[in-house]
């Protein structure tokens, strides 16, 4: 059996802004970004949370729930041995 691997390293994103009311929300993700992988309050209590980044799913039926229950986020830090 072959595990997944936890924290991939996410490839380069192109990012483009766009009307609010031009936004398409049918089979997007919101996907929450955090600066270091312990969510919540960061580091010496700065918070951690950034923003929310929509993410297109596989097909426009796909449930949200399924990745919001999975806790998939995006961090710009990976994780950092104590």
């Amino acid at each position: 059996m072959l595990l997944k691997e936890l924290s991939p390293t996410l490839p380069i994103v192109h990012v483009t802004s766009i009307r609010k009311g031009e936004r398409n929300t049918v089979g997007m993700y919101a996907c929450p970004v955090y600066f270091v992988t312990q969510r919540g309050q960061g580091i010496n209590n700065i918070p951690n949370f950034v923003t929310f980044f929509d993410i297109a799913c596989e097909s426009e039926d796909t449930d949200t729930k399924y990745w919001i229950l999975s806790g998939v986020a995006l961090f710009f830090a990976p994780e950092q041995p104590l």
